[in-house]
């Protein structure tokens, strides 16, 4: 496995894990553990890099762990929903019920709606539902591979610094 990929995987399964646990994945939706992930995946690849790491290898590392995260997040997040649905329904109502009570109401009825679908009923939103949120971590990743780039790399690298013309006795930064 390439530094690279290690990285990346790394980035993609923290990103996965943290979004599948259900009072976790609810702050996720501010995005903040999807550009986390793809800030951790740069960090770590630049930490073995022997070259200056380049903004755009910082955004394929954050897409390809925005991708591996996708991909853990909705394995872990499809057998938690198989196994602790209905008690998570449950969980999840008694909290709306704090708030408003009517709303509370209106979950629950929605709630018992859908358990009444069958899967190839619930199939389509479930699908729908996994392509949008995947875009959107995989977005959200590839721009926090871009920032762990431009924070943690401190390296020069050639697109910003050239070398000096000889005998001008310069640095050679511009």
């Amino acid at each position: 496995m390439t530094d690279k990929t290690r990285a990346a995987v790394i980035g993609g399964v923290t990103l996965g894990v943290l979004s599948s646990i259900p009072p976790i994945s609810f702050a996720s939706l501010c995005c903040f553990i999807w550009i986390a992930s793809g800030v951790l995946a740069s960090y770590l690849y630049i930490r073995r890099s022997p070259t200056a790491v380049l903004m755009g290898e910082g955004v394929q590392m954050g897409a390809l762990a925005g991708l591996v995260g996708t991909v853990v997040a909705l394995t872990i997040g499809l057998a938690l929903g198989f196994i602790f649905g209905e008690s998570f329904d449950q969980l999840l109502v008694k909290m709306m019920e704090r708030f408003s009570p009517q709303q509370a109401e209106e979950l629950r009825q929605q709630l018992k709606a859908a358990q009444a679908q069958t899967f190839f009923q619930k199939l389509p939103g479930i699908i729908l539902t996994s392509v949008v949120r995947s875009i959107i971590a995989i977005a959200f990743a590839t721009l926090g591979g871009l920032l762990g780039v431009r924070f943690f790399e401190q390296r020069p690298n050639s697109l910003h610094h050239r070398p000096a013309p000889p005998g001008s006795g310069g640095t050679g930064k511009q």
